[in-house]
């Protein structure tokens, strides 16, 4: 062992003794087994963090529709019952240029339907031809011309207190005849030819024809009110005068505007509402029921007979 421990230090002493020679001689000296250069390592990428955990993203709300353009408001259309604006400028005149045909039902021979009022005789060609009356003098004192189918020379407009009851006189007689009133067809003509005859002269004025009655609804003693017949062709006036006994709770509660002739409502197809009348606007009124006790009161009170007419004057003033 101190034998290998000489040899190693006497060999590495011979080593350094020649490379000091060779230094003072200025030869290179190479190194003894120099070891290679070692490259440095590269550094190892960093492991890639774990990517964080993605929350679902949250859908986004849809984007509101746009509201649809709002279609401008259709005006309403005016009711037909709508109050026409007074005008003091036509006071007195509101009727002219109109030429109204009033016809009050039956008259002369022909009483007509009856009510019972304390064991009297109520007749309905008495109490209709009083209405008739105050219509004619309520147009006249608007400007307007009115002609009635029947006149009664002894009788004008009376006011007797409800308690009263008309005698049933029968003095009608057509207009502009002496003979007195009779039913049937060939009274209702001659009522026609009067009116026909009107018509022609005052061609260019407004008309209506009205015939005034008062109703017998079978046996049915709970119908109360006012009725309209119209003809076919008339629409303005029926419509005018719903509004106007409307307006004042007078109209029966079912159908209380009808046409001429609907089998429906029992209505018989009046021959003073048909072709042989050449007014286009032409109604019957029945103001009522005779079967009610309530109607019977009402037609022999003058208060409510005045208005009846005034109710059928607003109709006509209302009309366009």
């Amino acid at each position: 062992m101190k034998g290998l421990l000489v040899c190693v230090l006497l060999t590495a002493a011979i080593a350094l003794s020649a490379q000091t020679t060779i230094k003072r001689r200025g030869l290179p000296v190479k190194p003894v087994n120099p070891a290679p250069a070692t490259k440095p390592a590269k550094p190892k990428p960093a492991a890639p963090k774990p990517a964080p955990a993605t929350k679902p993203a949250k859908p986004k709300p849809a984007a509101p529709k746009p509201a649809p353009a709002e279609k401008p408001a259709k005006p309403k259309a005016a009711s037909p019952c709508a109050p026409k604006a007074a005008n003091p400028s036509v006071q007195g005149s509101a009727l002219r240029g109109w030429m109204v045909i009033l016809d009050p039902g039956h008259g002369g021979r022909d009483g007509g339907s009856t009510g019972i009022f304390n064991g009297q005789m109520v007749v309905e060609d008495e109490y209709v031809y009083d209405v008739a009356l105050r219509v004619d003098r309520l147009i006249k004192a608007r400007g307007g011309l009115s002609f009635l189918t029947l006149h009664d020379k002894k009788t004008g407009i009376r006011s007797w207190r409800a308690q009263e009851v008309f005698p049933d006189e029968r003095h009608e007689t057509f207009a502009g005849q002496s003979s007195i009133a009779r039913s049937g067809t060939r009274g209702l003509n001659q009522r026609l030819a009067y009116g026909n005859a009107m018509s022609r002269k005052y061609p260019k004025y407004k008309q209506a024809w009205i015939s005034i009655h008062f109703d017998v609804v079978g046996t049915k003693k709970d119908v109360e009110g006012v009725r309209i017949i119209k003809s076919a062709g008339s629409n303005g006036l029926a419509q005018a005068l719903g509004c106007s006994f409307g307006k004042s709770s007078r109209l029966r509660d079912i159908n209380p505007v009808v046409v001429n002739g609907d089998p429906r409502f029992g209505i018989r197809n009046l021959w003073i509402l048909r072709g042989g009348n050449k007014i286009q606007e032409k109604v019957l009124v029945e103001l009522g029921n005779f079967n009610n006790t309530t109607d019977v009161w009402r037609v022999r009170n003058p208060v409510t007979r005045e208005a009846y007419a005034l109710a059928i004057v607003e109709a006509l003033e209302g009309m366009k």
